[in-house]
């Protein structure tokens, strides 16, 4: 079995600092290597100790398989990380969150509008690079762009 020592002393201080809890697992060829879960599910009077088997909520999830999607098309040269679209925003800012594309938006507004079309209209509220802003808009239009027309190969 592999040392993961600095593994476990990285999640034991980041605990309570970063972040309240987590569980750390590694397989290897199906069998499991290593596994240790950290803290509680809070911060506050509610909170209850993290167990192996604790549920997390994996809202954003869906980022790392599309931020994967980009990468390898990016890493096969079907797109290029760096080409800027009307607005000047490039597919490495939109995985960044440096696109100065907003957070979010009010989707119960939107139901009668195609969204792919507003996260490619929607203002700006900073300038492209400027900042770190975490946006959910950002990666549904880096997926609109990673399959749409403009990043496809010519």
């Amino acid at each position: 079995m592999s040392d993961f020592s600095a593994v476990d002393e990285f999640l034991r201080d980041a605990c309570g600092t970063h972040w309240t809890g987590a569980v750390a697992r590694v397989e290897h060829k199906g069998a499991l290597a290593f596994e240790r879960a950290y803290g509680a599910t809070r911060d506050d009077a509610l909170a209850r100790p993290v167990f192996v088997d604790t549920r997390f909520d994996l809202a954003s999830l869906t980022k790392l398989f599309v931020a994967t999607l980009v990468l390898r098309d990016a890493g096969e040269g079907r797109i290029e990380l760096d080409a800027a679209d009307e607005r000047g925003v490039t597919m490495r800012m939109l995985l960044a969150h440096t696109s100065g594309m907003n957070s979010g938006a009010d989707y119960r507004l939107l139901l009668d509008r195609n969204i792919e079309e507003f996260v490619a209209t929607e203002p700006l509220v900073s300038k492209p690079g400027e900042r770190v802003l975490y946006s959910d808009l950002g990666f549904i239009r880096s997926e609109e762009r990673r399959v749409g027309k403009e990043c496809r190969s010519r």
